[in-house]
């Protein structure tokens, strides 16, 4: 197969789940990084299947511990006594993976303690829900030789429970395979999802949405040593209304004649159809894909993967949302730049039906100091989340599937001001205010339009992710694989670094877009790390414009516009304001500039602008009460 590398990613990350890139196709080495190391629960069948887990030596931490070079299959899972481990064990765990609650202790003491009772390996199990972080070794790490994984806290409680109901628990951890003659296995995550998580039920409508289309396909190993024949991966759709039975409503599959050991990870089992998702209410889609092949799978725990689409009544998410809170679910704090570059980013939603108000966003970050403590003093004291509307070619090109800057325009500004009580990944709510008025509960989104909602994370902040979302064969299969191709967009992110993802400094590349090669063999695992967790949330009622309230009474004007040398913003203030925040944003949200000042009501800020590139900008002021954008243009002298 063609091999591509669409994107060089310089990655920083916050609780980063193990992810490496590919090396050449067809190499052992290489395909066992593509698919990752698997971590699967054999038993019992209730808790059972691949889990998402973090190690000690994960590449993306400093090494300590036991390597995870070696597979191990079916061995027994057992709970700590105490469950923190951070004194010596009282129980019996020799020969056993030993279960442990975070908490209270180093993690190296943890699995030191462990290891000295003669455990053959550790399970940490998180305090916190859905995420998974790195694990430092501390004072006493360098002294465990024994593989330290980490999983989050629902599978850890999973465990738990079925452990202390009696039930014995049993996993398998392998970098590739188990040595079976026949035996595949899906790549966690990379089967084609749904077109989101969540969408709100207004937006179907009975038609055929190209940008809601479903498709089935995806990437299997072959982690057996023999040539499989007839490889088929199959999805099944189901559709669960709110109130009411499961009823199926697709199936289709891919299927390859041959598959090779030597030709280890297949990129292109895809099926050629798309189908209509017609939802009747607000309920659950669930994607179920199963692989298979003539001779008899002789290790089937990781043939299967699922994904929910939940119609919701107002929310919108690209990763997996908490229903009843609306909020996302998130596993990481991610970075795609090296921490000293400005950074925007986050979800592109496209909105088939408008006239709804567009409430607020949410969502978390994380800055560089891991420990909890709050925010107020990060970032100016706070977070933007603008509010783009994106027309591909709207500035007078082709449309070729990227942002440019020419192509936005700011709609809105979210701004969440961060209290005492906001600490490092704690949920977020932000509420969307009229870029022009400043006003809240004013923007009303349009038909037929994609909002891309980029946060400001400047070089501070991680943000939130879900590694179990991963859009990159949606997208390969939309784009390259289907009879009827589309455009799918999912991910846009601008770095400003100097390896960015930029052409001419002022293009967002869309994940996975910088080529228009349909050969993809390094993404699918680095992409699970790289999906915003930010949930949408709009109006429920169709509003009329009209009725949207007028704008603020404050006064915000920039010029010169153009500015060649200085811009001058100049604000007037109803009341005065304990802080005023003024900052200049580049066309696709990068910020250029941040000044505050405090206890003002009318000032003028004047900020030179001969060092910016030429091109199009955004002047913010953020007062108590709302946020403002001015567009302006810097023209070269």
């Amino acid at each position: 197969m063609k091999k591509s590398v669409l994107l060089n990613l310089s990655l920083l990350s916050i609780g980063l789940t193990a992810a490496v890139n590919a090396g050449a196709q067809g190499t052992l080495a290489s395909d066992a990084e593509v698919l990752g190391a698997r971590f699967i629960v054999d038993a019992p069948a209730a808790i059972g299947g691949v889990k998402d887990f973090t190690f000690s030596s994960d590449p993306a931490g400093t090494p300590w511990g036991g390597s995870l070079s070696t597979p191990v299959q079916n061995v027994e899972v057992v709970k700590a006594v105490d469950s923190e481990a951070c004194a010596t064990l009282t129980n019996n765990v020799t020969g056993k993976w030993v279960l442990i609650y975070r908490g209270n202790c180093e993690f190296g003491v943890k699995a030191k303690n462990a290891q000295d009772k003669g455990a053959a390996g550790v399970i940490i199990w998180n305090h916190t829900p859905a995420e998974l972080i790195n694990m430092g070794a501390g004072a006493v790490g360098g002294s465990v030789t024994i593989p330290v994984t980490f999983i989050s806290n629902e599978d850890g409680r999973a465990m738990t429970n079925q452990l202390s109901a009696g039930q014995q628990v049993f996993i398998s951890i392998t970098p590739w395979g188990f040595n079976n003659a026949h035996d595949l296995a899906i790549v966690p995550g990379t089967p084609a999802p749904p077109p989101g998580m969540a969408i709100p039920i207004s937006q179907f409508d009975g038609t055929d949405i190209p940008q809601y289309r479903g498709y089935v396909g995806g990437y299997v190993a072959n982690t057996g040593t023999s040539t499989e024949a007839d490889v088929k991966l199959k999805a099944t759709v189901n559709w669960t209304p709110l109130t009411g039975g499961t009823t199926e409503v697709h199936k289709d599959s891919a299927m390859a004649t041959t598959f090779a050991p030597i030709d280890s990870i297949k990129y292109d089992l895809f099926s050629p159809n798309h189908f209509v998702l017609n939802p009747t209410g607000v309920g659950r889609y669930d994607f179920n894909y199963t692989v298979s092949a003539n001779d008899a799978d002789m290790y089937t725990a990781d043939n299967s993967h699922s994904f929910s689409l939940n119609i919701t009544p107002n929310a919108f998410s690209r990763g997996r949302i908490n229903v009843q809170s609306q909020t996302p679910l998130v596993t990481n704090h991610f970075r795609l730049s090296d921490g000293t570059a400005s950074l925007t980013w986050g979800p592109l939603f496209y909105v088939k039906k408008g006239g709804y108000h567009m409430s607020h966003v949410h969502f978390s970050v994380a800055d560089q100091d891991t420990s909890d403590h709050d925010l107020t003093g990060s970032n100016d004291g706070s977070v933007e989340v603008f509010v783009f509307k994106w027309v591909d070619g709207s500035n007078g090109g082709a449309s070729d599937n990227s942002i440019q800057s020419e192509e936005l325009t700011i709609k809105g500004i979210a701004v969440k001001k961060f209290t005492t009580l906001d600490s490092n990944k704690t949920m977020l709510a932000a509420y969307i205010g009229d870029a022009t008025s400043g006003n809240p509960a004013t923007i009303v989104s349009e038909d037929n339009s994609y909002y891309w909602f980029a946060a400001n994370l400047n070089n501070v902040f991680g943000l939130s992710t879900d590694a179990n979302a991963n859009y990159h064969a949606r997208t390969n299969a939309a784009m390259n694989f289907a009879t009827s191709k589309t455009p799918d967009y999912w991910s846009p992110a601008f770095t400003g670094a100097a390896t960015d993802l930029t052409q001419g400094g002022r293009t967002v590349r869309m994940f996975p877009f910088g080529t228009s090669s349909s050969d993809i063999d390094t993404l699918p695992v680095t992409q699970g790390s790289a999906v915003p967790a930010m949930t949408f949330i709009q109006g429920v009622f169709v509003v009329d414009v009209k009725q949207t309230a007028k704008g603020s009474a404050d006064q915000f004007t920039v010029y010169p516009n153009p500015a060649v040398a200085n811009v001058t913003a100049k604000i007037g203030l109803v009341a005065a304001t304990e802080k005023l925040q003024v900052k200049i944003i580049d066309g696709v949200g990068r910020q250029v500039y941040s000044e505050v000042r405090k206890n003002v009501q009318n000032t003028e800020v004047s900020i030179p602008v001969s060092n910016l590139p030429a091109g199009n900008y955004y002047m913010i002021m953020i007062s108590d009460n709302n946020a403002m954008a001015r567009p302006f243009t810097v023209v070269g002298k």
